[in-house]
């Protein structure tokens, strides 16, 4: 933790643009501010206590937004809508955030392998046999339903 003193006449047109910079830059954990005098003219006095890290405001490294009606055929946009219904009612019910259940890639990907299994849903990246136990029944079936006749795997009993 470390301080640095800021000091400014106090004039109309004074501008505090070393301040500004300054607090744009660091991650900046509290600024107090006081009123003084010296020589006979008042001054403000900041006292900006910040942590140094380099450049504290760039924002996290994150994948760029995806946008699934693009990405997915029209078709697919519409089942993978329906999951993601599916997915906001489950999380109602159990008073958990909807990414907790499966993120919106992860449903895309279910849309796109064309999921009829429990081990199909399981390869894809992210779920485990935890959320396959809790949540794959639903999704499978819903699966099963929405998706084309043509596109179905002959075999359904891993389910």
């Amino acid at each position: 933790m470390r301080y640095r003193v800021f000091t400014y006449g106090i004039t109309p047109d004074e501008e505090l643009i070393e301040l500004n910079n300054f607090l744009t830059s660091r991650r900046v954990l509290s600024v107090r501010h006081e009123l003084t005098v010296k020589d006979g003219s008042p001054y403000l006095l900041f006292i900006v206590e910040f942590i140094e890290s380099g450049n504290a405001h760039k924002p996290p490294d994150r994948p760029p937004k995806i946008d699934y009606r693009e990405k997915l055929s029209e078709e697919d946009f519409e089942v993978f809508s329906r999951l993601r219904d599916l997915r906001k009612e489950i999380a109602e019910r159990e008073g958990v955030p909807v990414y907790s259940i499966f993120t919106n890639a992860q449903i895309a990907e279910m849309v796109e392998r064309r999921v009829k299994t429990m081990t199909s849903l399981q390869d894809i990246p992210g779920i485990g046999a935890g959320k396959t136990e809790k949540y794959g029944g639903e999704f499978l079936d819903m699966c099963g339903k929405l998706l084309s006749d043509g596109d179905r795997e002959d075999d359904e009993t891993e389910r």
